[in-house]
């Protein structure tokens, strides 16, 4: 039995971040 929705969910928080903040949100 896989679950990579731990592994996704401890990397989303830092991909939307980094979406967000890295997408020109911040500049």
């Amino acid at each position: 039995v896989r679950e990579p929705i731990p592994l996704r969910v401890h990397h989303l928080p830092i991909a939307v971040t980094f979406g967000f903040f890295g997408d020109g949100e911040l500049v």
